[in-house]
């Protein structure tokens, strides 16, 4: 049996509660244990509205460093945000693992024209031989034809076979294989029912619906470019103040009923880098052991994204920062070592460097970030801030890749040590830095 903890808003219990019992009845079917539940205790959280120049969105309240919640909820009252609040019960659901005859589903492989996207069953690692899209054949039937579906099983011995989904009947020799595949990824199912619909603002479950892969790439690269950066998730649940991620953000915008105000106007110069990501997913060789990049490249050669995808084609653009990053640094690595320059309360004046890189710390304090910049004598300083850098033109963020002409005092010096290469190397910290101009832009230079 497996157990896993989450959280379901109460007013979605009912539909909860439906859920389960086709849960309980699928195990019926299937000859397996039933699946149990327990409420465990309950939360309360509140949600109010927000509205700036990105458009409109939904933020927690949460505490801040000297109060506890029941003050963060009176604050948020009595100001004019009009908060929603909401019941989460912490639910503990104990659920079967089943087998057939020794056999256990490990993934479902959807096959599209592009590649093949995995749905995991089980926390057991997908052979990657099982990747390959084109004639999915089926281990049972031997058959190679077109197919939607297939799975991926395993046996208690190790051995492991691909089948289709009109063989496992005959395969697994039970009435209802389908059901335990189904069985398998009850968790997922049960999940879902706390997730926020953007669009309703409310929680409910989703609707899929397809869009063009590189119009996705466009709006989060338009996003990242005014907006302050990339956003995920978790970062968004842990930030204070709040903040909406990015992959909401995007799905506001594409929202049904999206006013205006939450359109994400993007310009020549996104669909320009989003014409660039797309080409490099398309021809991303993921590593064997990774199953999201090979995921991202199977989107990229695909080309098109369903609404429970976005999140996932909208972090290509920050995976392929990272790539266009580790260029970057091989190429560093062939000129002279970082080294220590001037001396603490020095001041410099009219400075060109390069940022190469822009990360973003959550703190007692608020958001701070830290700017990673290069000399043009090849010598690494560092910039931490909880301003940054003023918007250029109304909408540019100063970001990675771009070409500045700065001043600065020199702050000190230190040694940064490298976790992943094992080396250190002399860094430079700087601060009281003022922008004087934007010499290179960065993404025209991609576009270029």
């Amino acid at each position: 049996m497996e157990t896993q903890t989450f959280e379901i808003p109460e007013v979605r219990r009912a539909e909860f509660e439906k859920r389960f019992n086709r849960l309980v009845k699928l195990a019926g079917k299937c000859g397996s244990e039933v699946p149990t539940f327990t409420v465990m205790g309950e939360v309360i959280r509140a949600y109010y509205t927000e509205t700036d120049e990105s458009g409109r969105y939904r933020v927690e309240v949460r505490p801040r460093v000297d109060e506890t919640l029941a003050q963060a909820f009176e604050r948020a009252a009595a100001s004019s945000k009009n908060p929603r609040y909401y019941t989460f019960l912490t639910v503990e659901v104990v659920g079967p693992q089943p087998k057939i005859a020794g056999w256990k589903f490990l993934a479902k492989l959807e096959h599209t024209s592009e590649g093949t996207m995995i749905q995991k069953l089980s926390d057991e690692p997908v052979p990657v031989q099982y990747r390959e899209a084109r004639c999915p054949a089926c281990d049972h039937c031997n058959l190679n034809r077109i197919r939607r579906d297939t799975y991926v099983v395993k046996h208690e011995s190790g051995e492991t076979k691909q089948v289709g989904r009109s063989c496992l009947k005959d395969f697994m020799g039970h009435q209802s294989p389908e059901n335990i595949a189904a069985l398998c990824s009850y968790l997922e199912d049960l999940a879902s029912v706390g997730e926020f619909d953007e669009e309703l603002d409310d929680f409910s479950t989703g609707r899929v619906s397809n869009y063009s892969l590189k119009s996705i790439l466009a709006m989060c690269a338009c996003v990242i470019r005014t907006e302050g950066g990339y956003v995920s998730r978790a970062k968004a649940e842990e930030s204070y103040p709040p903040r909406l991620s990015t992959a909401s953000r995007i799905h506001m915008a594409l929202g049904k009923h999206a006013s205006e105000s939450v359109a994400i106007k993007t310009e020549e110069m996104d669909w320009e880098l989003a014409e660039k990501v797309a080409e490099w997913g398309a021809a991303l060789e993921a590593d064997e052991t990774n199953d999201y990049l090979w995921n991202l490249s199977v989107i990229g050669r695909l080309g098109i994204v369903n609404y429970k995808r976005v999140g996932l084609a909208a972090s290509m653009v920050v995976a392929y920062n990272r790539a266009m990053d580790l260029i970057e640094e091989k190429k560093r690595e062939s000129f002279k070592p970082s080294d220590w320059f001037g001396q603490p309360k020095q001041k410099f004046t009219n400075q060109t460097v390069r940022v190469l890189s822009v990360k973003e710390f959550d703190t007692q304090y608020g958001l701070s970030t830290k700017y990673t910049f290069a000399t043009e004598n090849g010598d690494i300083a560092t910039w931490f801030t909880g301003t940054g850098f003023p918007v250029q033109d109304g909408s540019r963020v100063i970001g990675r890749g771009d070409v500045l002409r700065i001043n600065f005092t020199v702050k000190g010096h230190s040694d940064y040590f490298n976790q992943q290469k094992q080396e250190t190397a002399k860094t430079t910290e700087i601060l009281r830095v003022k922008l004087l101009e934007l010499v290179a832009d960065s993404q025209q230079q991609q576009a270029a």
